[in-house]
C-alpha cells in the first residue's frame, strides 16, 4: 500500500488546492498538514543547515512525480 501513498498524495493536495481556492479556504488544510510534514521530517532528515533548507523541495517532487508517473503510466506496463 506504500506504493499508492504518491498518488494518492498528489490527488488530495490536486483537490485541498482547487477546492480551497474556489470553495473555501478550509480545504487547505490538507496541503498546509502535507507541507508542514514535509518540512518537519525535513528538519529531522537533514545533516546541515544547506541540506534542511533544500530538503523539503526534493521530497514535495520526489513524491509529486512519482504519483504523477504513476497515474500517467501505461496501463500495459502490469503483465
Amino acid at each position: 500500500y506504500r506504493y499508492l501513498a504518491p498518488p494518492t498524495a498528489l490527488v488530495i493536495n490536486i483537490l485541498s488546492l482547487l477546492l480551497g481556492i474556489f470553495l473555501n479556504t478550509i480545504f487547505f488544510i490538507p496541503v498546509i498538514t502535507y507541507l508542514s510534514i514535509i518540512i518537519l521530517s525535513s528538519l529531522f532528515i537533514g545533516k546541515g543547515l544547506y541540506e534542511k533548507l533544500r530538503l523539503p523541495s526534493v521530497l514535495i517532487t520526489m513524491h509529486l512525480a512519482w504519483g504523477l508517473g504513476f497515474i500517467t503510466s501505461p496501463k500495459n506496463l502490469i503483465n
